[in-house]
């Protein structure tokens, strides 16, 4: 927990960021049916990587207590915000979350420049702890999550530290699991047929070639 503590307090210098409703992100037909409200802005840092940085806090001993996260890892561990619940215990477990980085936000400089239409799906398994040493981030100031080392990989880069986000509520897509899942260029995709999975991962218009 000290290495994880000590990460998210270095991991930038910034001031609050107020989460308003952002500018909705390009339609993407049928994850949009999935939508359980609308995008927001947030932020995010990243934890669970101790030969990347020394992060020796596990994501699969996580608040909600699901135990070993299945590949690919995608998961978020969600701050006292009011707008997730405030001082929550076990009420956002299993939710998911559809997250882009927001090149226009804050912390914007810290996205992938070839994932810019890429979004990542995680699932809720941890809560960022909120206490003296965290609250810079996880006592409620915003839309603070804190992710898997391999989901804000997907969209950030691990260097900046943090990143700005869009990001929505939605329903978690069929056969996902916890795991969660990498939309590459979800706006581009029919409505699936059978696992859903198999054609997020199928996906190449978000990666640069």
């Amino acid at each position: 927990m000290e290495a994880r503590t000590m990460r998210i307090a270095i991991a930038a210098m910034a001031v609050g960021l107020a989460c308003v409703a952002s500018a909705d992100p390009a339609e993407e037909p049928w994850v949009d049916q999935l939508g359980l409200g609308p995008w927001q802005e947030g932020r995010a840092t990243f934890y669970g990587n101790e030969e990347y940085n020394g992060d020796t806090f596990s994501i699969d001993e996580g608040h909600c207590e699901y135990g070993s996260i299945p590949s690919p890892r995608y998961i978020a561990a969600l701050s006292t915000w009011s707008g997730f619940g405030g001082d929550w215990d076990k009420s956002n477990c299993g939710r998911c979350f559809e997250i882009k980085c927001d090149p226009d936000g804050e912390w914007g400089k810290s996205c992938r420049g070839d994932r810019v239409q890429a979004s990542v799906v995680v699932v809720v398994t941890d809560k960022c702890p909120c206490d003296d040493r965290n609250r810079r981030w996880c006592c409620g100031d915003a839309a603070h999550m804190d992710l898997s080392f391999e989901a804000y990989g997907e969209v950030g880069n691990h260097g900046g530290g943090v990143i700005s986000t869009a990001f929505r509520p939605i329903e978690c897509p069929d056969g996902m699991g916890r795991g969660g899942e990498l939309l590459l260029s979800p706006q581009d995709q029919a409505k699936p047929s059978g696992n859903a999975s198999r054609v997020f991962r199928s996906a190449t218009r978000g990666l640069a070639l």
